[in-house]
């Protein structure tokens, strides 16, 4: 009788241990899918990220090319307004030399 009692305890300390590792199993399967989970939400988050910078940097793009053409506008408009005071300074400078010229002859 005392084998069998060592037997089965025997028996009952290896389903003990197995259970054991069993549990152990399970909560590492658990933790690991957790962080699966967690590594999913991130590179969804990511994603969401990387998506919004490309279309910012679309909108950047878009904005300095029309930031470009109007300075360009507007450098354009300034030389036209000093060329026209230059064209309009040199016409009073030969007609003040023109009236000046009648007047000593």
């Amino acid at each position: 009788m005392p084998e069998k009692n060592d037997k089965l305890k025997q028996a009952e300390n290896d389903l003990e241990d197995v259970k054991e590792i069993a549990k152990t199993s399970i909560d590492k399967m658990v933790e690991r899918g957790i962080q699966l989970d967690d590594l999913v939400d991130k590179t969804s988050k990511l994603k969401y990220q990387v998506k919004n910078t490309i279309i910012y940097l679309f909108i950047f793009y878009f904005k300095s090319n029309k930031f470009q053409y109007n300075t360009k506008k507007l450098r354009q408009k300034i030389w036209w307004e000093k060329a026209k005071w230059y064209v309009y300074t040199a016409l009073i400078f030969f007609i003040i030399l023109a009236i000046l010229y009648a007047w000593i002859k």
